[in-house]
């Protein structure tokens, strides 16, 4: 990673700590929907590893399945990336679901969203998120109760944990393999438990063979994966809006 790319990351990670900490509205409202739409307008993507997956398969249509799907902000990317993409979200988190489905809505017929989580049991769960200085971060959810304060923790300048508390809600969770899906590709974004939703996924992962970017997976879910034959791309590039990108792993067939 470039010493430029890490200037860059540190000035953006101070800036949104200073908002966070002395005007939180004004934070939320330019960290809000409206910042992915801009990047769509332009014909830009929110994260770099989206045009990553062009490089991998030459379908011009492919379903994707966009798991943790947040506010929309990949829809908007997968949509630069694949113009006639078919997409399912699956968003868990009531905090996200209404800007979510305002996104599908410019999408009609091509997008849907399922308000459920995946993992690798049917059943129920405990979402976390961190409310810090007064400001829901919904983009840090998780299903880790330590997980869901640590990020702020670790990586925010000026971090005050007076300023933190953790709320919660109990969800829907679902593994891929009930859902009799044929997917082409699987972007899994879920802080944290990444591997659950490929435990839950081995058969349709089996039977489909599916390109597969994820944020984080262990080695038990690589292992798992590499008994199908696929190999793990890691792709260095830039800035989410939460976080810097340092090593997405991008799960291609061999």
């Amino acid at each position: 990673m470039s010493w430029s790319h890490n200037f860059r990351y540190d000035i953006n990670r101070i800036v949104e700590a200073a908002l966070l900490n002395r005007v939180p509205r004004l934070y939320t409202f330019l960290t809000s929907s409206a910042r992915y739409w801009a990047y769509y307008h332009l014909r830009m993507v929110h994260e770099p590893e989206f045009r990553t997956l062009r490089q991998y398969t030459h379908l011009k249509s492919p379903l994707v399945l966009d798991i943790g799907a947040n506010r929309g902000q990949s829809i908007l990317s997968i949509m630069r990336t694949f113009p006639t993409a078919r997409i399912i979200s699956f968003e868990p988190n009531l905090l996200n679901t209404d800007a979510l489905c305002r996104v599908a809505d410019h999408f009609p017929g091509r997008v849907s969203v399922e308000r459920v989580a995946l993992s690798d049991i049917d059943g129920e769960a405990q979402l976390f998120w961190p409310v810090y200085n007064g400001q829901p971060l919904s983009t840090l959810a998780s299903f880790n109760i330590t997980a869901a304060g640590s990020w702020l923790a670790d990586n925010m300048p000026w971090f005050d944990p007076e300023k933190l508390k953790v709320e919660h809600v109990s969800v829907v969770t679902k593994r891929l393999d009930s859902l009799n899906l044929r997917p082409d590709i699987i972007k899994i974004d879920v802080e944290g438990s990444e591997s659950r939703v490929i435990r839950g996924g081995l058969g349709t992962i089996e039977a489909c063979r599916p390109i597969i970017m994820a944020e984080s997976l262990d080695s038990d879910a690589l292992d798992a994966l590499r008994l199908f034959k696929y190999r793990a791309v890691e792709s260095r590039t830039g800035m989410s809006r939460a976080r810097i990108v340092v090593s997405d792993f991008i799960v291609v067939r061999s």
